[in-house]
This record gives structure tokens, sequence and C-alpha cells, in this order.
């Protein structure tokens, strides 16, 4: 006998194991300003204090501008007038275009094997060996020996088994014949969550912006109020700077496996078996 085939049956192969999806920061752009400011003749949270504008002028770009300054000593009602500033809610970020994927498609691995794989010989026929037959010439072969069965081969899978070839019949394939279609859907991210503006405003007691005496912080979408010490200083100008935008974070969506590993029926082998000469326990 000499080795024919080895060939390959019961593929198992598992859905493609798919990275998590994850998406880059949201990008955006913060342009708008806050539209008013107050000097109010009362500490930040006080009510009914007397207040005065200290509006910035129209299109202002953050740079300094002494609009509605206050001087020194300004009384309201026989008390400071600037015991402390308020400033309307800085907006929002503009342009803003939300998140990618860090990868469109995730990083996956995929595994495949055959359960059962079967070693097939081809033995030479012996003629002179078998009588003829009312029905004509038999053909005989050799005693495959324990372990082997003796199979007759059929192209495919749908081809039938002769009647005397009925005992075992098996749809073998060579180890590549695999159609592979494993793999994972695309990522997509979701709206961004957390993104905001921020801003730094300057106080200054001096002309042209000199001698700053206060600084705060601004978060969109809030306002802020920002006390003065000590009371009743000028407050000749202001300015915002450091106008920037703070990244938001998005929800990862997809990534989830798909398609298939299917057995190549177009490249089957057929075999189809007698009973055994030996049975083995």
């Amino acid at each position: 006998m000499a080795e024919k085939w080895r060939l390959f049956a019961e593929l198992d192969a598992p859905a493609a194991a798919c990275e998590p999806c994850a998406c880059g920061p949201s990008t955006g752009a913060c342009k708008a300003l806050p539209e008013k400011f107050e000097i109010r003749a009362g500490a930040c949270g006080e009510s009914g204090a007397a207040s005065l504008p200290f509006d910035a002028p129209a299109g202002w770009d953050g740079s300094c501008t002494s609009d509605n300054a206050l001087p020194a000593g300004a009384q309201c009602g026989g008390e400071p007038c600037a015991q402390s500033v308020w400033v309307s809610p800085l907006p929002g970020p503009t342009n803003e275009e939300g998140c990618s994927p860090k990868s469109e498609t995730p990083a996956f691995t995929k595994t495949r094997e055959w359960k059962l794989a079967g070693l097939a010989c081809m033995n030479n026929t012996d003629d002179d060996a078998c009588a003829p037959n009312d029905a004509g010439t038999r053909y005989c072969v050799s005693d495959p020996g324990p372990g082997f069965l003796q199979c007759v081969v059929r192209e495919g899978t749908d081809a039938p088994c002769p009647d005397n070839y009925n005992w075992a019949r098996y749809e073998m394939y060579p180890e590549d014949a695999v159609i592979d279609e494993r793999a994972c859907e695309e990522c997509e991210c979701g709206p961004p969550e957390g993104s905001a503006c921020t801003a730094s405003v300057h106080l200054y007691e001096g002309p042209v912006c000199s001698s700053q005496s206060e600084q705060f912080g601004m978060v969109s979408p809030h306002d802020q109020c920002q006390n003065i010490g000590p009371p009743g200083h000028a407050l000749a100008g202001k300015a915002i700077t450091d106008l920037d935008y703070v990244p938001g974070t998005c929800a990862a969506t997809g990534g989830a496996p798909k398609g298939e590993a299917k057995k190549d029926t177009t490249r089957a082998v057929t075999f189809c078996c007698l009973y055994p000469f030996y049975l083995i326990n």
C-alpha cells in the first residue's frame, strides 16, 4: 500500500476573539466669551446686593479693556460697591466633531482545528487472484490489516455509495479546505461627554490692565463669582486669557464577532467503506 491522502473532518472554528473597541478624544473649539460682568456691593452668595454693569465692549476678544471701570472707594448705599464680581456663564464648545475610533476594525485572533484526521492508502488490485463470475471480472485487493477499512472514493459530498460499501461513510477534507469569513464588526463612537471650555479671568486695579488684583478660572457652562479683597479697591480693567477646549470621552460600540469558518465542500472527498475485516476492541 502507498499513502494517497491525509484528510480531515469535524472542523472546530470558534468565532473570532475581538479586542475591545476604543475611541480617541473628541475634537472641538472654544471661541465665545461670557456676555455679562457685574460689580456687586456684596459678597458672593449674598442676595439682594446692589450691582453695577462691568460689561466688555461688543465683539470683545478677551484682551484688556477698561470699559465700565470703577474707581477705588466707590460707594453703593453707604458701602463699597466693589465687593465681588459676577461673570455670566462661559459658553460651551463650538464645531465639536465627536470622537473617532482608534481603529476602525479591532484587532482579533482566530483559531481552527480538525478534530478527526484520517490516513488513506491506495492498494493495487490483484485481478488474477479472483475467479470470474457471471457478472464479469472481480476486482480484488489485499487485506488492509487491523485499523484500516477498505473503501472506495467519491469526489464531493452528494455522490451515493455503492450498495456493498455502505457500512461507513466519511466526508473528509484537505487541511486547508476552509472558507474562513470570521472577523469583527467595525467600531463606532457615541456622542462626546464631559467636553468643556475653560478660561482664566483677570481683574486689574491699575490703568491699562496693570496691577492685577484677582485671577480666577471658569468652566463652561457655569457662571462664576469672585470676592474682591480688600473690598472697595479699583476695578480698572479686565481680560480673559487661556480660552481652551477640554476634550470629552465617547463610549465605544461595535467590535462584535461576525462571520464563520466552514468547510469548502467543493473539495470534499467521500469514503464509502466495507464492514471491517477486524473488530478492534
